[in-house]
């Protein structure tokens, strides 16, 4: 019999694999069309893409290693998983902001994003990812990349991480990866964390009307004397 736990990662692996293959077709695909020539000879905009669009990049303070954030302009598609890759991808380069370090080692990729029922990502990373560096290290780089994501992108509510497509334990040998991990907004400069509405508060309910007591009979007998 094939324990319960290698079975969730075949499956996994298998998922993993088939929303590969159907990415990269996607791809191939997109770049097969040519881009028409525009009137007035300007330059033609990319397929697809719309007007630049600021997303919130949370870095490592080089100081307190509290994650802060940086501004960046991304041209995104509208379409959620491209767009989270994307981002995914870019927050990996590294930071432009002044006073914020780069928590990943140069080389380091984004394999793919794939997103699943539940607003659960699965993150797959070059094997870079799981050397060099402690537990701040392994904090940074992987809430860094997830809470980043989850500001983004509302409709993400965990993350799995691979390492070249495989699951790990670990990166680092700090972090519990064998499972999904939620945003961890603890390790955000404070105010940072996404506000959430409040839950619409009940009226306040009247006070039940008592009903009137009835006269004692002795009394009632009284008054009629």
């Amino acid at each position: 019999m094939v324990p319960r736990r290698h079975q969730t990662r075949v499956s996994l692996t298998g998922l993993f694999c088939a929303a590969l293959l159907l990415f990269a077709c996607g791809r191939g695909a997109e770049k097969a069309q040519p881009a028409k020539p525009a009137a007035g000879g300007a330059e033609p905009a990319a397929l697809g893409e719309s007007p630049a669009s600021a997303v919130t990049l949370l870095y490592p303070d080089a100081v307190t290693g509290l994650l802060t954030p940086c501004f960046v302009k991304m041209s995104l598609k509208g379409e959620a998983q491209q767009d989270m890759a994307r981002v995914a991808g870019r927050y990996i380069e590294g930071p432009t902001c002044d006073g914020q370090s780069q928590p990943f080692l140069q080389g380091t990729s984004l394999r793919g994003l794939f997103l699943l029922d539940g607003g659960l990502i699965v993150l797959d990373l070059t094997a870079s990812a799981a050397s060099g560096g402690g537990s701040d290290t392994e904090n940074a780089r992987v809430y860094g990349l997830i809470d980043t994501l989850c500001y983004n992108f509302k409709e993400i509510k965990s993350a799995r991480v691979l390492v070249d497509g495989r699951e790990v334990e670990t990166l680092l040998g700090h972090l519990d990866l064998s499972r999904p991990l939620p945003p961890e907004w603890g390790l955000a400069a404070p105010g940072l964390m996404p506000v959430e509405p409040p839950p619409s508060a009940a009226p306040p309910q009247a006070p039940a009307e008592q009903p009137a007591a009835a006269p004692a009979t002795g009394a009632s007998q009284s008054s009629g004397q």
